[in-house]
This record gives C-alpha cells, structure tokens and sequence, in this order.
C-alpha cells in the first residue's frame, strides 16, 4: 500500500478544514450570532405579531360596524314601508265597505292608536254614508326620522284623489302626513298617524 495522503486532493481538503474547525466548527460560527441581530429579530417578530393582533381588531370593529349600519338601513327600510302601507289603507275608502276600511286602518297600529279609531268610528261611519264618500290615496314619497332604535317618526307624501255626493268626479289633493312607528317585540307598529 502506497501513501496517497499527499496526492490526494480529498485528503487535503479534509485536513484544512479539520484546522479551520471543520464542517461543524463552520456551523457553530453561524449559529452564534450577536445579542443585537437576536434583539432585532425578536423585535420585528413581535411587532408583526402586534400589527397582525391590531389589524384583526379593526377587520373585526369595522365588520361589526358595517352590520350594525346594515341593520339599521333594515330597519328604516321597514319602517317607511309600514309607515306607506298605512297610509295607503288610511287614504283609501269606500262608503259602501267601511268594515273593512276599519279593520285595515286598525290592523298593524298600537292599542291606543286602535283605541282611537274604535271611539271615532260611529261618528265617521255616519259622516262617509252621508257624504257617499269614496277615496284612493297613492303614496308619492317617505322620509325617515329615527327617534331611537326602536321608535321612528315618517313623514309620507300622498295623494289622494276623492268622490262624494256632492263632487261625483274624483278630486286629487297632494296630502302630508306623520306617521310615528315603533318596533314591538319582531314586529313595527303605527303608534300615531296624523295629517300635518
């Protein structure tokens, strides 16, 4: 057997790096860094971790927001329709079947608005068959007011076109109207109704 240490470039390789510390002293130089560069990674690291726990927070408070608006557009958009619907049936009449005009404007109202039709009814029967009173009401336009979150105040733009004994030819009339509304329980209610 011959001696190839010295011919053997492999050999020679394996010997300096046996000198400078090897493979492995190579890595162990890597792996030690300094107290600093360690400070600023961990630095970095919980500052992205910071950022990422406060954009999470506003994606969440903006998602919340942005629900409660929602709601809140339900909401209004309910109550004009209620608020118009009521109108409509208020606005709309005929001599000949006020037991149903009755039963509609006292549908959908509050005790005390229901009350007052109840108390009204004798007294305006009287007055429309007297009359021969026929009515149609178109709802031109709502506006919304909240009061709170559960109590609203409509404002409903109407016309309403009219024939009676005396005006056999139907007569429109451009009407304002306010019509408070208020939730109760899953359901909104007319609480008032008035012409302005």
């Amino acid at each position: 057997m011959s001696d190839t240490s010295e011919t053997d470039p492999d050999h020679h390789a394996a010997d300096s790096a046996a000198v400078a510390g090897g493979p492995r002293g190579r890595g162990e130089q890597r792996a030690s860094a300094s107290p600093t560069s360690v400070l600023a990674w961990g630095l970095a690291a919980l500052a992205l971790v910071a950022l990422s726990g406060l954009l999470a927070w506003r994606w969440y408070s903006a998602e919340h927001e942005l629900d409660t608006l929602r709601d809140r557009i339900a909401d209004r958009d309910r109550v004009a329709a209620v608020a118009a619907d009521y109108a409509k049936r208020s606005l709309t009449y005929d001599f000949r079947s006020l037991d149903a005009f009755f039963a509609g404007v006292r549908d959908g109202t509050t005790a005390g608005l229901s009350h007052r039709y109840d108390t009204a009814r004798d007294e305006l029967t009287e007055v429309m068959i007297e009359a021969r009173s026929v009515a149609r009401g178109d709802v031109v336009s709502t506006a919304v007011e909240a009061v709170d979150g559960d109590n609203y105040v409509v404002t409903v733009f109407a016309t309403q076109q009219t024939r009676n004994a005396r005006h056999p030819e139907p007569v429109g009339a451009p009407t304002l109207l306010t019509v408070n509304v208020q939730r109760a329980g899953d359901e909104w209610l007319v609480a008032d109704y008035r012409s302005r």
